[in-house]
């Protein structure tokens, strides 16, 4: 799973060694380290020949977001098992830029790799709220190519700046009625639904916000949302186990946002959701699901009690930059 490794104190010790110092943000750039490198040794990086603090860490591993000074040359590179650093790359850093620095196993080359690339944040949109029309959707109020979107449709992911975005839907050929603010950070996938309300008057615009990290070959990462206003909490169960326990509408139990995640090895499953109050009273019963290592799957309840539907979509990270 996705492990936070550091924030100040690397901030610190880097700065510290390489004679940096903190800057407006303007002249800064954001960087991470993503240990993508399946049955490599833990790794260790380091900074202009500078050990950091990210050091010994296993597969897998997802740093947080640290800062340097921008419009500087730097020269990154990963030593495995605590040995020295034997890959590299070279980066300018442009102000405002968010770039991971991943180490990735070999391939052609025979040997891993060490990248570092540009990290936007992704979007798509869902229409899940029961009783509306097809909508277009907004970004900062201008109409993009994501038109006449109908209930139970979600887009592909698409790129979009780092940063405070609004996002809006109108019904298709009007102009926006709906909108919601969402601060888009630098590698991850946002999901934004549109879904109905707890007294089923109204919709309402949604964030779903992952990290997809670094998904494994060996498993899959399933996303799980309730969208059906009215329903009652309920249990994901996936081959008799309980994986997700008390899931409610967004907003119909304290704060929670009506999400819940899991990841579990590739294989084939029977699914079913379950009422929390009576686990008895099944609401889908879902036979030989079939969860590809790799992918990261997103499955919606929405609807309405006694005429629900499923909504399943994943992403091959293959697909993912």
């Amino acid at each position: 799973m996705r492990r936070a490794m550091f924030v100040l104190g690397l901030l610190v010790a880097i700065l510290t060694v390489s004679g940096l110092s903190l800057a407006q943000e303007a002249e800064i750039a954001h960087v991470r380290f993503v240990h993508a490198g399946a049955e490599l040794n833990t790794a260790t990086l380091f900074i202009n020949d500078q050990i950091t603090e990210v050091q010994n860490v296993p597969y897998r591993t997802v740093s947080d977001w640290y800062s340097l000074r921008a419009d500087n040359v730097y020269n990154f590179s990963v030593g495995l098992g605590g040995g020295d650093a034997n890959f590299q790359v070279n980066k300018r850093l442009i102000a405002g830029e968010w770039i991971t620095l991943q180490l990735n196993p070999a391939a052609g080359t025979g040997r891993p790799t060490l990248t570092a690339t540009n990290t936007p944040a992704r979007v798509r949109v869902a229409h899940l709220a029961q009783g509306t029309g097809a909508v277009d959707v907004f970004i900062n109020e201008e109409l993009t190519d994501i038109t006449a979107l109908s209930f139970g449709s979600i887009t592909p992911l698409i790129e979009l700046p780092v940063g405070v975005t609004q996002l809006s839907v109108g019904a298709t050929g009007d102009s926006p009625s709906l909108n919601v603010s969402a601060n888009l950070r630098a590698g991850t996938e946002n999901t934004i639904v549109a879904v109905g309300s707890p007294d089923g008057n109204r919709v309402q615009l949604r964030v779903i916000s992952e990290d997809y990290g670094v998904l494994d070959a060996n498993f899959a990462r399933v996303t799980v949302l309730h969208a059906i206003p009215g329903l009652l909490p309920v249990n994901v169960v996936v081959n008799e186990g309980t994986f997700i326990q008390n899931l409610a509408f967004p907003g119909t139990l304290g704060n929670n946002d009506g999400v819940d995640a899991f990841e579990t090895p590739a294989g084939t499953y029977d699914l079913q959701v379950v009422s929390t109050v009576d686990p008895s009273v099944e609401y889908f019963d879902v036979p030989d699901v079939l969860l590809a290592g790799n992918r990261a799957y997103f499955i919606a309840a929405y609807g309405i009690p006694g005429n629900a539907q499923l909504l399943v979509t994943n992403v091959d990270a293959a697909d993912l930059p």
